[in-house]
């Protein structure tokens, strides 16, 4: 995870310092920061739990949800990185406000079946949020034209 909390504060873990504690947005527990000149800067909860936050990520999703909160931030859209929403407990990479409309970008690399890919979408709805879905390498190398497909449907 890229966002821990110091406080009610909410922090990235390109700029968190070794020597604070932080929490996990979602389930309170104790994490720490892993900084180091391989892997993207990120937490990691101190004992292993069943936090749906704790999963782990690839490298390649790490840095892809960094660089879309970067330019989301450059263009003014006041991007949370991993907000987590407690109403339908889903945590969206990167919530925005594009053209002050609340916008999920999601930036997905392990396959999503069509079934989870729907509560997802439901949920987002249900918040009123307009969403993107982003698709990593995998889905160009790996995956297929059938499975990225899922993504293109149109949904009334």
């Amino acid at each position: 995870m890229l966002v821990a909390k110091d406080g009610q504060r909410e922090v990235l873990a390109e700029e968190a310092c070794r020597q604070k504690h932080y929490l996990c947005p979602e389930c309170d527990a104790p994490v720490i920061v892993r900084k180091g000149q391989i892997n993207i800067a990120h937490f990691a909860h101190v004992h292993a739990n069943n936090c749906a936050a704790g999963m782990g990520e690839t490298a390649e999703h790490l840095t892809g949800k960094k660089q879309i909160f970067r330019w989301a931030e450059m263009r003014g859209w006041q991007p949370r990185m991993e907000y987590y929403c407690a109403s339908i407990q889903q945590r969206p990479d990167v919530l925005a406000h594009i053209d002050g409309r609340p916008t999920v970008l999601e930036f997905q690399c392990s396959p999503l079946s069509v079934c989870r890919l729907m509560e997802r979408n439901d949920g987002y709805r249900q918040q009123g949020w307009q969403y993107c879905w982003i698709l990593g390498s995998p889905y160009r190398r790996h995956l297929g034209r059938q499975k990225s497909a899922q993504f293109l449907q149109n949904i009334n």
